[in-house]
């Protein structure tokens, strides 16, 4: 209780030491039914109570652990209900050595350089696929398979009644291929359609290179992606 001695000491005495440490603050004091006081600061107008040191780290472990937000979150989650001298340095030290926080929140990211890809020598040689589901059911029908020819931007949707990898593979056969020609590439994004065994032994007896994208990047995909704004 040295602290909440320290404050009391300081509006009674009108000590130099009090006045530099709070003397920004307004202190009001109240007393509980059971006896004891609060010395609280009311400059803000909220009554913030001084928190003594044996109680600190209980409040800041509440607190924060409620959602484990970051450095600034965690000091105005403090500032705004307690106070204390230097909580701010206090409560942003204790939560960069939080360990949950350290474990759970990546703070560098692998940064990869811009790809690009070959420029294709005839039509059909490079095609985007990409899944779109689940669609109201119109006639059975409930997904589509989306197909964009790199080099003309020739789009096509090639509706489907379900995702299973055996219907995408049959699907795009009998709907692209038999019209368009076996094509040299292949882009998609990670779906497991597109990872299956069953999809890649179907490109790999069609002689067909399957590229796969992150699906946190889109743009990667850009051909296909673009194609549902229109």
């Amino acid at each position: 209780m040295k602290s909440v001695l320290r404050v009391r000491v300081g509006i009674l005495t009108g000590s130099v030491s009090f006045r530099r440490i709070y003397g920004t603050f307004r202190v009001h004091l109240t007393c509980s039914r059971n006896g004891y006081r609060t010395f609280c600061d009311i400059s803000t107008g909220r009554c913030r109570p001084f928190v003594p040191k044996e109680f600190r780290l209980r409040i800041f472990e509440t607190l924060h652990n409620l959602s484990h937000p970051g450095v600034k979150a965690t000091v105005k989650l403090v500032g705004d209900r307690f106070l204390w001298p230097g909580y701010k340095k206090q409560v942003a030290e204790r939560t960069r050595c939080c360990v949950p926080c350290q474990r759970g929140k990546i703070q560098r990211h692998t940064v990869s350089p811009l790809g690009t890809y070959p420029v294709p020598r005839h039509r059909f040689d490079h095609v985007h696929i990409d899944l779109v589901a689940p669609h109201p059911p119109s006639r059975g029908y409930k997904c589509a398979l989306t197909c964009v020819n790199r080099f003309s931007r020739w789009p096509e949707a090639i509706l489907l009644k379900d995702i299973k990898a055996e219907t995408v593979a049959f699907e795009f056969y009998a709907n692209w291929i038999a019209r368009f020609g076996v094509p040299e590439r292949l882009t998609s994004d990670q779906g497991r359609q597109f990872e299956s065994r069953l999809f890649r032994e179907f490109a790999r007896l069609l002689g067909v290179k399957v590229e796969t994208k992150n699906p946190y990047h889109p743009q990667a995909n850009g051909s296909v992606e673009r194609l549902y704004r229109q």
